[in-house]
């Protein structure tokens, strides 16, 4: 079997574009460009560890991307979102 090879863009939107998600291999081993946007608003456009993000997404898995959602919805995760 020879090695997995992925594709080097991944490029995804819903809400008729206005919400989307973009993701890149960078030139870096390990390394992706990571592009989000949410209601017509680029909200993020970093590169990151690919490594860091996975964790990420693990992490969101376990607690539950549905409850996290919620959370949103109703303004519980705004100190979260300012960062603090």
């Amino acid at each position: 079997m020879g090695k997995h090879t992925c594709p080097q863009r991944v490029e995804v939107e819903g809400n008729n574009g206005g919400s989307y998600i973009r993701l890149e291999a960078t030139e870096k081993e390990g390394v992706c460009f990571l592009e989000v946007g949410e209601t017509c608003v680029r909200t993020i456009s970093d590169k990151f560890s690919v490594v860091q993000l996975a964790a990420i997404l693990t992490w969101a898995d376990a607690y539950g991307f549905q409850r996290i959602l919620t959370e949103y919805a109703s303004g519980s995760l705004s100190d979260w979102q300012e960062g603090n």
